[in-house]
């Protein structure tokens, strides 16, 4: 902001007025004296990952502060060391499922549904989302409810009509600013989650002002809003939008359960005037590497970036430093402050030093007036796992830069549980420490109380250490406890089994009942089979060795399992093929020795064409929510897509494009004999198939999402929607839709309003005659 822009010209200005710069040859050396101790990082200590709310917003307001100069002291002291990362925090691992998964909470039928037609159930009639766990509705951009499809394609919301099991037919279409990600559907409410990118809001809009952002749109107070539009679906043909939620931070995950929406986001607020690079003077890169006078340089640059950095964070307010909450509705702003009692919403592990939050919105979707409670965490950016109970953010104990100088310490996750049994409470139950980092949800399990937990242990992300420590990999059980001198609710180790595969980690795991099974890879891929049954004796049951590596593990029954994940790229079984996909089923009937009945390697075209075309790749290998098994047709789809470049000459010109091929593969599963088999497939190709120079592989035109519905699977691209009947293969119905680009998420001035633009954009073999191409403009 302006001020600070003065804080860092006036410091300029000081030094050459006061000579600050002399002269040693050709290099301008700062004529700084350097404290003894300039260099000293702040102590690190490891004491407790306990949940403890500020003393008040002072308290908070200095220890983000205190945070954020010694992150900003760490990379000088860094560059001083000539030691550099150029790929961000270690430690922020992204949740791979960007979409979130979804399990529909709603059995009977909406209220739009024909009268005469029976209810479909889900489960039994049609498929929902791909869920870790039963009763927990995850967030995605596909939902259904068994007699509508929402799909957010781009920047729109499409919402056809299932009258009939094959039949399609296109309801309604609308356009949302931002880029919609995700949505969850409760009855005749919608609530899609968009990414919303600070640099795309017109300055017209009404939020740039309730976020006071300068004119010149020079600094963002973050890089990601994250938005929740509320949408009445009562009437499918013509979705109205409630109101807007605005939230300063990144998306990460929702979930569902009993009505009551919670959502994760993270924010990072950008400080404006923060250095954590050295200026070098004119001169310096012509020194020879070892002359000394190159480290006395690069001291004193960061010593004195160091000072001015600390005058920029003297300057700033708490309200720089947090995140806000606007919300929108009948073209007024209310921005939620931060009161002193809201100060205490925010909440630290006791040992923590952290800058990033993380929030967890609960969302009452029943409630007319958009009631929400919202929980502050300072931390890092977590995993999430909920059940029906309990919800669970995973996040590293420490971020990436609070090792530096400190090796001796290993990476720990703390795992931080809320109650979220009652509807309208998230309430927070107590912390555990466990070693090592998660690799994503499924590494997470509640069952019957206990916490389990499953943890790649080692230094081997610690980029600048010659020797770190290997992997190794565990797993534990976690229970609650009460810490006798404190009387707070703790959570504390019942058991543990570790030493899984010294040298690898953890590829994927799951957790089923009193079992859990883990892949771990490094050259060929192991599976175990881990009984949970008794958490204070977790018992490692059996070892299957296996070429390839799988990415997604999925429970068939309590014999057997079927993953997906990526083939060996050796004959002799070492390696991975980053183009082959593989799925595979597994005999786990005895855990003991736990077999693999069939593994079969799939592809969109046919294996002697492969080299005609790029490397094919397949979502499921990284998103669950693309893996679609279907018990009663004992059917799994998966979407494959590849491409190649063609070129051609036409009337003495040269042009070029891609060729796209895109299918939804059928593989039949059969536990009973142990096979698995290529049914047959969906072809979404010709939609894509286009030579205008238009199409490009980066649109993402590719069949990404299936349902299964009675005898039918419906396939979704960006490109359309198909419904295929599963007994002869043919297709029943198509509906194309004209592409919208994810990419293209600015808000126009047009957009300003809660009723946001509607056009139809749906076009195909059948249509409804209640649907309705409509614009509205602001309210």
């Amino acid at each position: 902001m302006n001020r600070k822009q003065t804080v860092a010209l006036g410091l300029i200005l000081t030094m050459l007025m006061s000579g600050c710069l002399s002269y040693e040859g050709e290099v301008e050396v700062p004529d700084v004296e350097l404290p003894e101790d300039w260099s000293t990082t702040a102590f690190r200590t490891v004491t407790s990952p306990q949940l403890y709310a500020y003393d008040d917003c002072e308290d908070l307001e200095r220890q983000l502060k205190r945070s954020i100069e010694e992150e900003y002291r760490v990379m000088l002291l860094q560059a001083v060391a000539e030691q550099y990362y150029y790929g961000g925090g270690m430690w922020a691992e992204d949740d791979v499922e960007f979409a979130m998964d979804g399990d529909a909470a709603a059995t009977g039928a909406p209220s739009s549904q024909p009268r005469s037609t029976p209810n479909r159930v889900e489960g039994e009639d049609f498929s929902g989302t791909n869920n870790q766990e039963a009763g927990v509705d995850e967030a995605d951009f596909l939902k259904t409810d068994g007699f509508h499809i929402y799909y957010l394609q781009g920047k729109n919301l499409h919402i056809f009509g299932v009258p009939e099991f094959g039949d399609l037919e296109a309801k309604s279409s609308l356009s949302l600013s931002g880029s919609p990600v995700a949505m969850m559907l409760d009855g005749d409410q919608l609530v899609v989650i968009s990414n919303v990118n600070p640099w795309s809001i017109s300055r017209s809009h009404p939020v740039v002002d309730a976020m006071g952002w300068d004119e010149t749109y020079g600094n963002w107070r973050t890089n990601s809003l994250t938005k929740f539009t509320v949408l009445d679906i009562t009437n499918r043909s013509q979705p109205e939008v409630d109101r807007e939620l605005y939230i300063e931070g990144q998306y990460i995950t929702a979930r569902e359960v009993s009505g009551t929406v919670r959502t994760v986001t993270h924010a990072w607020m950008n400080v404006e005037g923060l250095q954590s690079w050295l200026n070098l003077p004119n001169g310096y890169w012509n020194l020879d590497y070892d002359d000394p006078l190159r480290l006395e340089v690069r001291e004193k640059v960061a010593w004195q970036t160091m000072q001015s950095n600390a005058e920029v964070l003297a300057e700033l307010t708490l309200e720089d430093l947090i995140p806000q909450v606007y919300e929108y509705s009948s073209g007024t702003v209310t921005t939620h402050e931060m009161s002193e009692n809201a100060c205490r919403e925010f909440v630290a592990p006791q040992d923590g030093f952290n800058r990033g939050i993380s929030s967890i919105f609960s969302l009452d979707l029943a409630s007319s007036s958009f009631d929400y409670e919202v929980d502050h965490i300072v931390g890092n950016y977590p995993q999430v796992y909920a059940s029906t109970d309990v919800l669970v953010l995973a996040e590293s104990a420490f971020d990436w830069w609070w090792f530096w100088n400190n090796d001796g310490m290993d990476e720990m996750t703390n795992l931080h549980t809320f109650d979220i049994s009652a509807p309208d409470a998230t309430l927070y139950t107590g912390s555990g420490r466990v070693n090592g980092t998660v690799v994503n949800q499924f590494a997470l399990s509640e069952h019957e109380g206990v916490l389990r937990v499953a943890t790649t242990t080692g230094q081997w992300g610690r980029w600048w250490m010659a020797d770190p420590e290997p992997m190794s990999s565990q797993l534990v059980t976690m229970v609650r406890s009460v810490d006798m001198e404190t009387d707070e609710q703790i959570l504390v180790e019942a058991g543990r089994v570790d030493g899984i595969a010294p040298g690898e980690r953890i590829w994927s795991a799951r957790f089923d009942g009193d079992r859990a099974y883990i892949v771990t890879f490094e050259q060929i891929d192991p599976l175990w089979v881990i009984d949970v049954a008794d958490p204070t004796q977790p018992v490692i049951l059996g070892e299957l060795k296996v070429p390839g590596v799988s990415t997604y593990i999925h429970p068939l029954s309590r014999d057997h399992l079927l993953t997906i994940g990526l083939a060996p790229a050796n004959e002799d079984g070492t390696g991975l093929d980053w183009s082959g996909t593989q799925i595979s089923l597994f005999d786990v009937s005895d855990p003991t020795q736990p077999g693999q009945d069939a593994a079969l390697r799939i592809s969109p075209v046919s294996r002697d064409r492969a080299h005609e075309w790029s490397w094919s790749w397949s979502e499921a290998t990284y998103e669950s929510k693309a893996f679609q098994y279907w018990g009663p047709k004992n059917m799994l789809a998966i979407p494959l897509s590849t491409y190649r470049s063609v070129d051609w000459y036409e009337d003495g010109r040269y042009y070029w494009s891609y060729q796209y091929i895109s299918k939804l593969v059928l593989v039949e599963v059969n536990e009973t004999a142990g096979t698995l088999e290529v049914y047959g497939e969906v072809n979404h190709s010709s939609l894509y198939d286009n030579q205008d120079g238009e199409n490009r592989w980066w649109d993402d035109r590719n069949i990404r999402r299936s349902i299964f519905m009675g005898d039918f699977v419906y396939a979704v691209s960006a490109a359309g929607i198909t419904a295929t009947n599963l007994t002869t293969m043919t297709e029943t119905a198509r509906l194309t839709i004209e592409y919208s680009s994810p990419y293209n998420d600015y808000i126009h001035e047009e957009d300003v309003a809660v009723s946001e633009s509607r056009e139809s954009e749906t076009e195909g073999q059948s249509s409804s005659s209640d649907g309705e191409d409509r614009s509205e403009t602001d309210a």
